[in-house]
């Protein structure tokens, strides 16, 4: 799934990641290609992956935007509502 996705993805889309225990076989097919391309929380809060894809979108309109959020995060998707 990760291999497919790297492949469709745009070169300048951004990627909102919040799989913690998958992040680094998220990340390594598709590194960031353009400037603010994988944003992710630093310290490891869940809930961060919808917000910072709809923010991202709002900010670059012209760029897609694509939500990762899997593991436990999911749990915390209606807090991120």
């Amino acid at each position: 799934m990760f291999a497919a996705r790297a492949e469709r993805l745009a070169p300048d889309a951004v990627l909102a990641e919040e799989s913690p225990s998958s992040g680094p076989e998220l990340e390594a097919p598709r590194s960031a290609r353009a400037p603010l391309g994988y944003p992710s929380a630093a310290m490891g809060g869940l809930g961060f992956a919808l917000l910072a894809a709809t923010g991202m979108r709002m900010a670059l309109a012209d760029r897609p935007v694509v939500a990762v959020v899997g593991d436990g995060s999911a749990l915390h998707r209606a807090q991120a509502r």
